[in-house]
């Protein structure tokens, strides 16, 4: 036998300490064991991945993934705002000379806007010795740089914390929420949209954008709409577009009893779900609409495609100037 799959069953309704016994007791009799000797003088490695990014912060005794230091991976922290956190902050990953880390720049014909320029260095990595640090000082109650104690797998010889790298399906369907959002605010009451029915976030974004300069014309007037926002009949067309879909059997519609996922989020129910809106439906939709956030939407699903291995049909590979069956992308 060259492999061999193992499992551990611990009952889900354990958390924190409580949990960490269990893992604790697989590690000093089981896991450090295999990995120093072996089973018959055979070394044994065992290779391990979370389903999603909720599960993983629970075994790394991170914050929680809505707080400001959620990366496994990277030492990234928010900018902060007139009355929080600023959610523009990955351009800090660009390259310093990035023309994208500006105030403001044009790309494709389009003007797009920032805060202010991105000047921070790219974030420094977690690594198995800041972590140590980090694990040591923080605790449940006072969190230290998104750290609540000691993780699951102190006690596992051979851990290495650089392998947990984020899960695309979680954040995908974060990225799919706050641009559902962000473009039909006001436009409906349902669901997650239901924050945004008033106009009292229109207003406080208007706040902000005059406090830092950008999209005056949505600043200077107190009737205007958000330049990212759809328009009442641009909702309803997007609705109606969804609703026109034939789905095969085997897939769950994302539209039901006269609406789709445009006016009433839950007819999204699942992470799988969001993510297909991302990245087929919704750029779709948005074609004719709000251009400067279909392009930007687009590139962002392009890359998330690519780096999931997808392609594109023919006709758009013709289209783009791609030679079919490669990667050879010139748009």
């Amino acid at each position: 036998m060259r492999y061999m799959l193992v499992h551990a069953l611990i009952p889900a309704h354990l958390k924190g300490r409580a949990a960490k016994k269990y893992y604790d007791w697989l590690g000093t009799n089981e896991i450090t064991p295999l990995y120093r000797n072996g089973v018959d003088g055979i070394r044994v490695i065992l290779y391990d991945n979370t389903n999603d990014s909720p599960g993983r912060r629970e075994l790394l005794a991170m914050q929680a993934i809505t707080a400001f230091y959620p990366c496994p991976h990277c030492l990234h922290t928010w900018q902060p705002g007139l009355r929080g956190q600023i959610y523009g902050g990955y351009r800090r990953f660009l390259p310093r000379d990035s023309p994208w880390r500006k105030q403001t720049f044009n790309f494709m014909g389009m003007l797009y806007q920032y805060r202010d320029e991105e000047r921070r260095l790219p974030p420094d990595l977690r690594n198995d010795r800041n972590v140590a640090l980090m694990a040591a000082r923080g605790t449940p109650a006072t969190p230290f740089l998104g750290h609540k104690g000691q993780h699951f797998f102190s006690l596992w010889e051979g851990f290495d914390w650089d392998g947990n790298t984020c899960d695309k399906m979680h954040d995908g369907k974060l990225i799919c929420e706050m641009t559902l959002k962000g473009v039909v605010g006001t436009r409906s009451r349902q669901g997650m949209y239901k924050e945004w029915s008033s106009k009292k976030k229109d207003a406080l974004h208007r706040a902000d954008c005059k406090a830092f300069g950008i999209f005056h014309e949505f600043h200077s007037s107190d009737d205007s709409a958000p330049p990212w926002r759809l328009t009442k009949e641009q909702v309803h067309m997007c609705d109606m577009r969804v609703r026109s879909m034939w789905w095969p059997h085997y897939m769950d519609p994302l539209c039901f009893k006269g609406h789709s996922f445009w006016t009433h989020s839950d007819r999204m129910y699942k992470c799988k779900h969001k993510l297909f809106a991302l990245l087929v439906i919704i750029p779709t939709c948005l074609h004719g609409f709000i251009p400067e956030v279909h392009t930007a939407l687009l590139v962002i699903t392009t890359s998330m495609r690519r780096l999931g291995g997808q392609v594109v049909c023919l006709e758009e590979a013709m289209r783009r100037g791609i030679v079919p069956g490669t990667y050879g992308l010139n748009c």
